[in-house]
């Protein structure tokens, strides 16, 4: 594991750190639980970029390796992931995705069940429930 940054600025923290070990990887992400299986011999690499605040966590990830992924979104925060223009498909709940701009929309606590090919990057944006509610109030 290579930590590159973890600056922590109150209420911020900004996290960039690359990995060369799943359960490291596990370890480091805020919020989201993972349980990998490794589906091929390679080595595995990754890399999580993540801004946290609060109420919301904006994040990258790559993670280069073939893998079974499941486990669950952050329990108070709906969470929205954007496949990276340079992802692979990936199979998600049993069914291919069609194209690399795939949007997945995770409620708080939902299961995640996956699989991933070598490439598989994403950008995820997640917001607490709470704060979500209260800009859809403003608005009204």
């Amino acid at each position: 594991m290579n930590n590159l940054k973890d600056e922590k600025t109150e209420p911020l923290l900004w996290v960039d750190i690359e990995f060369d070990n799943y359960e490291q990887f596990n370890e480091a992400t805020k919020d989201w639980t993972f349980d990998f299986t490794q589906l091929d011999g390679d080595t595995f690499s990754s890399q999580l970029q993540q801004v946290i605040i609060p109420e919301i966590q904006v994040g990258y990830t790559n993670l280069d390796s073939h893998l079974d992924q499941k486990g669950v979104s952050p329990e108070n925060m709906w969470s929205f992931i954007i496949m990276a223009k340079e992802s692979s498909m990936f199979n998600f709940n049993h069914q291919m995705t069609k194209s690399t701009s795939t949007m997945v929309i995770y409620h708080p606590g939902q299961e995640l069940n996956s699989v991933s090919n070598l490439g598989f990057a994403v950008y995820a944006f997640s917001i607490e429930k709470s704060h979500l509610h209260k800009i859809k109030s403003d608005r009204s």
